[in-house]
């Protein structure tokens, strides 16, 4: 039974007992132009759909898919991207790979201002018009591997298809959830500008603008659309919401602490009450202490310091975008010219939880004499930085995809397409207020007058000037190490700088096919397809002459409390790829044979050859059954599916940082080396899916349509890093024997010159080391990826959709689009067991996040004449929430597992079109003209609490997952459209 309680809505009865029949999509399966009149008159219309390379009337697909339409995206009340408008109209799209600007204070989720999407968080392939788009750069750096749908602006899109089910026998690598195909505007005559704004009213502001303008023209022989947007979205810092308004962090690791005592509040730097330098009268922090400068160390008055201020929740973007669609019958329907190019700018800015820390140097020792010392010894312990700098991450992104291509028409029976489709996407990373060594100690020590001359005390430095290695020196004021706020910004120049990373991406690739019917069964003609298809796939990341690796150029690793440190990267592969697709009728309905009034087998197999990893080849056979006549439908598919490592986790340059370690029986003063290493033997994954359906159309309820889909899919060897900890117990628990022995190393990073692994062959010999007082934090450890256990996802998708026409009352649509996970296990590591995660919250692995056994979608729509109203609703049911003990009973033992409490929202929407100015009035323009006004969430439901999952956010204390609960509240907006 589905979970009910009580909610704040008249409207909750009906709602509910729509969810309880079953639940729905926001389309049943058929391809929607603009208009909801087209969609509906072309649901039979033969025609490719997502899933098939054979032309197929859209309701006879033996495959699941889910087409989101213009109306409905409008319906939804979203306005910022795909990523947003899939999660909430098919709940499926759920767990932490779906990623966007809500991941904005997750540092495990880099995606470089970028949007992720994935089918039941597993690998799922984006397409446009059919054909593949490169991955996001940020992969080049470290960052995750993902098709960034950012770069594909909402109002440039036709229609979005998902194929819930896996493909790769018909599209190759990463189809393993399924697939989403992005169907651009097309075909369009006339013209169209719209605006959208929106604001919420809590005490945090937060607002939304956009605005796009779409043209088409065409006649027999060419047809072209054009269309361009722009869209911002505002920043939402953790201060500006209620449950996490509060971050309190431990004041010893903030700017004003000196050993441990605490600058007195009201102070900015002691310097405002003591002499310093070489004036300084006080002989130690307890003359400090007594004179009121400092609060003592471990004083009770001592205040935490709350980051919440400084810490997004979601980041700040704007996006601007064209594209373009168009064709040409050159030689009628035997040869045709088609295209399309898409162009996208993205800026997004982001500070997290480190927005401090990166630029703040703990444990500083300040020599006797320096110009801001208020002792007459040198001070030890001092924590350097303050708080008006904080580190802001700047991502700016251009990504473009083009294709080119020619199709035609042999006979009634045949036909060919060939296009060259290229994307390329370049990252342009800047981490502001990153601090240079080089320059770091001389700019506190002072020692000079203002004129350059060598002075005991003097309050300017000579620093390194440029942030370069090899600069000059420059004169400059010192820098004040134990000032809370409020410096000099002289004083930072050539200390502060801005540390760079640009990373690009592309895929080229080249794709033909012919599509027939060779002969007939008795049953009728058969369909089949055979292609051909290459594409070359590259990357390449390259840093700053900073950001080098240390272990291969010390004098370029000269930023402290960086993003990143690696070496520049670039490689490319090459994928060659062969398919086949038949589809064969069986029985006939003109046969009327009972039991069997239509029965169809589908075959398809793709091998795929790339020039890294080898080959991989996949079938898979479907059946689409109608055992009485076309009001019930079953279907059944199975498939294998494979994921193709990434280049980045085979070739990229090893990457690390030097931090706190963590790990069970470790010192937790203990400090060592860790980072990103890379697996040249890496194999591509392997999926087997098995899906099963019904869909009931019955013709004694007219606009009825209810399905239901069970799909089962596991995944083998998918590519995940071992894990820090996972490494560290293995090697301490076998030493040589580890199979993550050569992952560790003493002295330089595993491979490096002056490595040694001697310390840690013995078992015992890891802790023993770093536990030992000649430890001198001089231990690597390089992650890296392997084929990991596995992944099991079994689901049931439910369906709903009802439309009832009225004559006098209008028009109403019920609909409900719903998930039952019914498992989602995971094996981190090969032959490790399996962790059940469906039902929990939690952040233990790449396949985490908030996995509800429940998830809906359902709205109400009535139209009467111009007016629409719509009430929409979202529902999660309760989970538990468990974090990262999962794996430890030890933890669990202290951390006992807390309830996320189930979370429901409500939609309204109303608009009315404007439909009866005179055509002879000034105002005729106005004609087919559209407002609509909004409230998202209308009771101002927040994120349900997840204590225990606070790794969300990577300790930023947000408490909640604000990537699958929006943060926004309530949200009013406006919308105008004008068609002419």
């Amino acid at each position: 039974m589905i979970p009910t309680h009580p909610l704040r809505s008249s409207l909750t009865g009906c709602l509910l007992l729509i969810g309880s029949v079953v639940a729905a999509s926001a389309q049943p399966p058929a391809a929607a132009p603009t208009a909801q009149a087209s969609e509906e008159t072309l649901r039979l219309t033969t025609f490719v759909v997502t899933g098939s390379n054979l032309p197929t009337a859209a309701d006879a697909s033996d495959v699941p898919i889910v087409v989101i339409g213009r109306h409905d995206v409008e319906k939804s009340g979203i306005d910022s991207n795909v990523l947003e408008l899939l999660r909430k109209s098919i709940p499926a799209f759920a767990g932490r790979s779906n990623a966007g600007n809500s991941n904005g204070s997750n540092t495990n989720q880099a995606t470089g201002g970028g949007s992720q999407i994935s089918l039941r968080n597993l690998p799922t392939l984006v397409l446009v018009n059919g054909r593949r788009v490169t991955y996001s750069s940020i992969n080049g750096s470290g960052g995750k591997n993902f098709v960034d749908v950012n770069m594909f602006p909402l109002a440039a899109i036709d229609r979005v298809e998902v194929l819930t089910d896996g493909a790769s026998a018909i599209y190759g690598s990463d189809a393993i959830g399924g697939v989403v195909n992005i169907i651009l505007k097309a075909d369009y005559s006339g013209g169209e500008i719209g605006s959208r704004y929106a604001v919420t009213n809590n005490a945090g502001h937060y607002g939304e603008r956009s605005a796009y303008a779409v043209y088409g023209a065409k006649n027999k022989a060419v047809a072209l659309t054009v269309s361009g947007s722009w869209s911002k979205t505002d920043p939402l810092l953790q201060s500006q919401r209620p449950f996490s308004a509060a971050n309190p962090k431990a004041a010893t690791n903030f700017p004003g602490i000196v050993g441990g005592n605490y600058l007195k509040p009201g102070l900015n730097s002691p310097s405002q009450s003591n002499p310093t330098g070489t004036g300084a009268t006080a002989t130690g922090m307890a003359d400090l202490v007594a004179n009121g400068t400092y609060l003592a160390a471990g004083s009770a008055a001592i205040p935490p310091f709350n980051v919440a201020p400084y810490t997004n929740i979601l980041i700040a973007q704007e996006q601007k975008s064209a594209a373009a669609d168009f064709s040409a019958r050159l030689i009628g329907e035997k040869l045709v010219a088609f295209g399309d190019l898409v162009y996208s700018r993205t800026n997004s800015s982001n500070q997290i939880a480190t927005a401090l820390s990166n630029v703040i140097q703990l444990g500083v020792t300040v020599p006797a004499g320096s110009p801001y010392n208020p002792l007459t010894v040198a001070a030890p312990g001092v924590v350097v930085g303050t708080a008006d700098t904080p580190q802001r991450t700047l991502n700016n992104t251009r990504a473009y995809r083009g294709t080119l291509g020619l199709r035609g028409q042999i006979n009634a029976d045949w036909n060919w397409e060939a296009g060259y489709t290229y994307s390329s996407s370049k990252l342009n990373q800047q981490f502001t207020n990153t601090v240079f060594a080089p320059s770091f100690a001389a700019a506190i020590a002072g020692g000079y007058d203002a004129s350059g001359n060598a002075v005991a005390g003097g309050k300017f430095s000579k620093v390194i000037g440029g942030l370069n290695i090899n600069g000059p020196l420059v004169l400059q004021p010192a820098l004040d190490p134990f000032a809370r706020s409020g410096l000099n910004p002289a004083s930072l120049a050539n200390v502060y700088g801005t540390e760079v990373a640009k990373t690009a991406a592309s895929l080229g690739g080249f794709d033909a096919k012919v599509v027939g019917m060779p002969f007939s069964l008795p049953a009728g003609k058969v369909g089949f397809a055979v292609g051909v298809a290459t594409r070359k796939e590259t990357l390449s990341g390259t840093p700053d002459q900073n950001s080098y690796n240390a272990s291969t150029d010390p004098t370029k690793h000269n930023w402290r409390g960086g993003a990143f440190f690696f070496d520049p990267f670039s490689q490319s592969r090459t994928v060659d790829s062969y398919f086949g697709e038949l589809r064969a009728p069986i029985t006939s309905p003109t046969w009327n044979f009972l039991g069997a009034h239509a029965l169809d087998l589908s075959l398809a197999a793709r091998s795929e050859k790339y020039s890294d990893v080898g080959k991989s080849g996949v079938p898979k056979i479907g059946f689409r059954w109608q055992p009485y006549d076309k009001q019930f439908t079953l279907r059944f598919s199975y498939s294998k599916s494979f994921a193709a490592p990434f280049l980045i986790d085979e070739y990229g340059p090893p990457s690390f940082a030097f931090g706190p370690g963590v790990g069970a029986g470790l010192n937790p003063g203990v400090n060592y080396f860790s980072g990103n290493g890379n697996n040249p033997d890496l194999k591509p994954s392997q999926a087997w899916s098995r899906s099963a359906g019904a869909v009931l159309s019955p013709n004694a309820i007219k606009g009825l349509t209810v399905s239901v889909n069970y799909v089962n899919v596991f995944q083998k060897g998918f590519q995940a890093g071992v894990g820090a900890l996972t490494i560290i117990n293995s090697v301490n628990q076998l030493g040589a024997a580890s199979p993550f022995f050569s992952a560790v190393a003493v002295g330089n990073a595993p491979g490096q010159p002056g490595a040694t692994r001697a310390p840690l062959a013995a078992p015992g010999g890891f802790l023993s080391y770093l536990n030992s007082p000649t430890y001198g934090n001089d231990f690597y450890i390089l992650d890296y990826k392997i084929n990991s256990g596995g992944v099991h996802a079994e689901a049931v998708d439910l369906n709903f959709d009802y439309e009832l026409p009225t004559a006098q009352f209008g028009r109403f649509t019920f609909s409900s689009a719903g998930n039952y996970l019914i498992s989602s296990k995971v094996s981190p590591i090969p032959d490790s067991p399996f962790h059940q995660f469906a039902g929990y919250s939690t952040n233990a692995n790449l396949l985490a996040g908030s996995a509800a056994k429940w998830s809906f979608y359902s709205s109400v729509d009535w139209k009467l004449h111009q007016y629409e109203l719509q009430v929409g609703n979202s529902y999660r049911s309760s989970m538990t929430d468990i974090s990262s003990g999962i794996f430890s009973d030890v933890w669990l033992a202290t951390n006992p597992p807390t309830t996320v409490s189930y979370y429901t929202t409500w939609d309204l929407q109303a608009s009315y079109t404007v439909s009866k100015v005179a055509a002879n009035s000034l105002w005729s323009y106005l004609n087919g003209a559209k407002i609509t006004l909004g409230v998202n969430n209308v009771f101002n439901r927040m994120p349900p609490s997840a204590p225990l999952s606070q790794s969300f956010t990577k300790g930023n204390n947000n408490g909640v997952d604000v990537a699958t609960y929006s943060p926004i509240g309530r949200l009013f907006y406006v919308s105008a459209s004008v068609k002419f």
